[in-house]
């Protein structure tokens, strides 16, 4: 497969050469810019999810401590000596 040039692609397209690389390094340099805006946010989005991870870990906690509490100051049901029939 052969590969185009810039020089046959412009002139395809009815552009210069120049106007066709500026637009090609507009492209990259818009693809550059989000690459690191991402880059900038991962860490970001990191933080806050090990926040929200932490937090529900402390409520799964609290939830068990709670259930294990009422657990142990439930008086247990004895079942009657003398059943009314």
């Amino acid at each position: 497969m052969r590969r185009a040039t810039q020089a046959s692609v412009a002139q395809e397209l009815g552009i210069t050469s120049s106007q066709l690389k500026g637009w090609r390094l507009e492209l990259e340099a818009a693809g550059s810019a989000e690459a690191v805006r991402r880059q900038k946010a991962e860490p970001a989005e990191l933080a806050e999810l090990r926040r929200e991870n932490r937090r529900l870990k402390e409520e799964v906690n609290g939830r068990r401590n709670h259930e294990r509490e009422t657990r142990l100051h439930r008086r247990p049901v004895r079942p009657s000596r003398n059943p009314k029939c």
